[in-house]
């Protein structure tokens, strides 16, 4: 399974899902002393991927809407990640979102890989939403008004 994390684009203020690596193997929570050592295993790679408590790296990642912007490109075409495939993305500075102060970014496994249909990206590690609601662009942008509870600002940008 992959582990993802969300990040915020500091140019669009939109927010996204990227992909961190391969999360340890679930086989490995068996039993009492199997679910501490899984446990320990999700944050040490939490912490090792995301950085530590309270981290505010700005890392370049492919904004979904500020390609769609730059290559003007027309919606079946964003979707389709048209402008990954091509190796044209425009990189912009962006950060991994922590829901809550003093905590590294949460990670996200999709509970519906290798099946058909829309992701299902739940919570497995740290603090933040117990699910994440995509937009319909199948970009890994998240669908922004999902994140109101958490205290993202959902206005647009003036």
């Amino acid at each position: 399974d992959e582990g993802a994390a969300v990040y915020n684009c500091l140019l669009c203020d939109s927010y996204a899902l990227v992909i961190l690596g391969i999360l340890p193997d679930r086989k490995l929570a068996r039993g009492t002393k199997g679910r501490g050592a899984y446990e320990d295993l999700l944050e040490e790679f939490q912490l090792a991927k995301c950085g530590g408590p309270g981290g505010t790296n700005v890392l370049m990642l492919p904004c979904p809407t500020c390609n769609a912007f730059a290559y003007r490109y027309e919606l079946d075409q964003v979707a389709q990640g048209e402008f990954l495939r091509q190796g044209m993305a425009v990189l912009t500075p962006s950060v991994l979102v922590s829901f809550e102060d003093g905590q590294p970014p949460p990670l996200y496994r999709d509970e519906n890989a290798g099946g058909d249909g829309k992701p299902r990206w739940k919570l497995c590690q740290g603090v933040g939403p117990a699910g994440l609601e995509l937009d319909r662009s199948r970009t890994g942008r998240l669908h922004k008004p999902s994140l109101a509870p958490f205290g993202v600002d959902v206005r647009p940008l003036t």
